[in-house]
């Protein structure tokens, strides 16, 4: 009789023990589901928070495009100077090779160099008479590089160079270069052939350490080349205006306002 009274007790127990084993893992189960739940919000709510924190900025090449064709489609090619067809991509001009390098001539476009309806203030350009011969040339800058375009017979050639090689241009013509490594600034004029477009240098500006050197007539070191005291660099330069050439963005606008 005592025996089957514990047999009896004993599963009464383990019944009890059961229900709150059962009781423990649901409870368990729905705090992990809650806090999963939880998660999921939050990474709901930062998504939506994101989202409207950031500005949309509208696509407006097309617009510019629309805008820069509608400009052109308004203006009658027979309105138009050479110069300013070529500028504006619808002309070709006699290419003469790139920076000192003699090239032969060929046809082409500016298209070539700054890309077509790239009319922005990313580029720019001078009007200006480099070479003292009554006729403007104009020179666009673009990245790194700068097309200098002139009027040779009624025919335009155009030049590239560097823009290290043409950093500051002045109203009267000349302009400031740089020597790159050679640590050196130049004053200088241009001087044009059939194929090739050449600094000819006014003044000189070498650095040694934190000794300035001066030079006229030529690149430091060379043979054509004189070195001066500083009085003497003033002086030179004193006879040259060091007022900048005026700067226009690389605009259809611009192109047809400023440009003969």
């Amino acid at each position: 009789m005592k025996k089957v009274y514990y047999i009896f007790c004993m599963m009464i127990v383990c019944i009890l023990v059961g229900c709150s084993t059962g009781e423990s893992s649901n409870s368990k189960e729905e705090s992990v589901h809650q806090e999963s739940e939880k998660i999921e919000n939050k990474s709901m709510l930062d998504t939506t928070e994101k989202t409207q924190n950031v500005i949309e900025v509208p696509d407006t090449t097309t617009e510019v495009e629309s805008e820069n064709v509608e400009i052109l489609m308004d203006i009658p090619d027979e309105e138009l100077s050479l110069m300013q067809k070529i500028l504006l991509n619808k002309e070709e001009f006699m290419g003469a090779g790139f920076q000192n390098k003699t090239e032969a001539f060929s046809k082409q476009k500016v298209e070539l160099y700054i890309g077509f309806c790239e009319y922005d203030a990313s580029n720019w350009f001078y009007v200006v008479d480099l070479d003292h011969n009554g006729k403007n040339e104009v020179c666009v800058v673009y990245g790194p590089y700068v097309l200098i375009l002139r009027d040779v017979d009624g025919e335009i050639v155009g030049y590239n160079w560097s823009y290290r090689s043409f950093e500051k241009v002045y109203a009267d013509g000349t302009f400031e270069s740089s020597g790159g490594a050679s640590l050196a600034c130049f004053n200088g004029n241009a001087r044009f052939t059939d194929t090739e477009f050449k600094r000819e240098i006014i003044t000189a500006i070498k650095w040694e350490g934190e000794t300035e050197h001066y030079y006229k007539n030529g690149e430091p070191y060379t043979e054509e080349s004189v070195e001066i005291t500083k009085v003497e660099y003033d002086e030179i330069m004193s006879q040259y205006p060091r007022e900048e050439a005026t700067r226009y963005d690389f605009t259809i606008e611009n192109i047809l306002k400023y440009v003969e």
